[in-house]
């Protein structure tokens, strides 16, 4: 997964990100321009599988990132040997500005 994420008209959006971690007791959360979204920060389950979701008001050309709150983590690329999506994330535009 690749960011910053940008280019976005006005308007609120459904966030849904899912990453595959290696290391236990690492938060994530979205920020918008380097804040902090409230209501964005999520930890994995015991399996390694982080999964957040908000909806959030975004502006014109808001930037938005992903960041791990404690640190650098790894992304598993492979379960079982098998290479395997590492993180996703998804923005559904729900109202316009």
């Amino acid at each position: 997964m690749k960011g910053p994420f940008g280019k976005f008209a006005a308007g609120v959006y459904q966030i849904t990100y899912e990453l595959n971690v290696q290391e236990v007791g690492r938060p994530f959360a979205l920020f918008a321009n380097g804040v902090l979204l409230a209501g964005t920060s999520y930890g994995e389950n015991s399996q390694g599988v982080l999964t957040g979701h908000a909806a959030v008001t975004l502006f014109e050309n808001d930037v938005i990132t992903l960041q791990n709150l404690s640190g650098d983590t790894n992304l598993n690329a492979s379960v079982s040997g098998i290479g395997v999506v590492a993180a996703s994330i998804i923005f559904e535009q729900l109202t316009t500005a």
